[in-house]
């Protein structure tokens, strides 16, 4: 084999690697359900869903990615009873919801999402 094919294949290899261990990261991230205190003067969006839901499974990895790169994204899963008090605080009809300031969005449009989620 030559020495470019070795180095072709071990870059190849590692990038299967990463992609695989991000996949793993996100599915942990979503299904995590951990108690969520939030403070009012949070700028970020507030992203409130449940991990048995399929419309929130379908927007996630796009919050995912959001929340790597910039940081401006809580997550809340609705399936933590704690977390449940934030259904009268804020208002909340369904998931998946995204929340900022007095702005709530409700549903999967990718567009309205990315919007939500850049907004200053």
């Amino acid at each position: 084999m030559k020495k470019s094919s070795k180095y072709i294949l071990i870059v190849v290899c590692s990038l299967i690697t990463a992609a695989s261990s991000l996949v793993v990261h996100m599915s942990y991230t979503f299904h995590r359900s951990i108690s969520i205190e939030l403070t009012a003067d949070s700028n970020k969006t507030i992203f409130f869903y449940r991990d048995d839901c399929s419309d929130c499974k379908k927007v996630f990895p796009i919050v995912y990615f959001n929340r790597i790169s910039n940081k401006n994204v809580i997550l809340v899963n609705m399936n933590n009873p704690t977390n449940r008090k934030y259904i009268s605080k804020f208002e909340l009809k369904s998931v998946p919801t995204f929340a900022k300031g007095d702005n709530q969005y409700v549903g999967i449009d990718q567009e309205q999402v990315k919007k939500i989620l850049s907004s200053e």
